[in-house]
């Protein structure tokens, strides 16, 4: 199951949310194969041509071309399974999500708020409870499996890209509620 990771930095003035995506061994491995095998096959091919005078130069830089970027997605697939982590820093009135690859990093995402919701949501059924706190009306939505964790501003809804489990999403809604009184 995914992991949450919660701390402050830049002298308490920022929180950072890291929840990491954790998958099978098996996946991983299978995303690491997929992605080798097109890495393998561009070479062999391009050494082939190349040995044949009469190769063409388009459809071999069309190939090498088509296979790298099948290439670098499965392995972006194979770091995000492997690595992945979806990064939330909090500060007063701003939100920054990062997509952290481990060999590179996602753009960087920054959302503005006044006012901040969160909600837990499950695609499943759901149940909602409304409980007051700092920050106004906040609606949790509650479920028995995995859950997503949601930020919804003045303007838009920030969905986390993974599962979290609820004990989890309950402490960093629990920590951001304390860091932003």
């Amino acid at each position: 199951m995914n992991q949450v990771n919660i701390y402050k930095k830049n002298s308490n003035t920022q929180l950072v949310i890291e929840c990491i995506a954790k998958q099978p061994l098996f996946i991983k491995g299978a995303f690491l194969i997929f992605a080798l095998i097109p890495s393998i096959v561009v070479p062999a091919i391009l050494f082939f041509f190349m040995t044949d005078e009469n190769y063409r130069k388009m459809g071999t830089l069309l190939g090498v071309l088509l296979f790298g970027l099948i290439a670098n997605g499965l392995f972006r697939i194979y770091l995000w399974n492997s690595y992945g982590k979806e990064i939330f820093i909090f500060d007063k009135n701003r939100i920054n999500r990062i997509y952290d690859y481990k060999l590179f990093k996602g753009k960087t995402e920054v959302f503005e708020f006044n006012r901040i919701d969160f909600k837990i949501f499950e695609e499943s059924q759901m149940q909602t409870k409304n409980t007051e706190s700092v920050l106004d009306e906040v609606e949790v939505a509650y479920t028995q499996k995995s859950d997503y964790l949601i930020f919804q501003t003045e303007q838009l809804e920030i969905r986390g890209l993974l599962k979290l489990q609820r004990n989890d999403i309950e402490k960093v809604y629990e920590e951001i509620t304390l860091f932003l009184k």
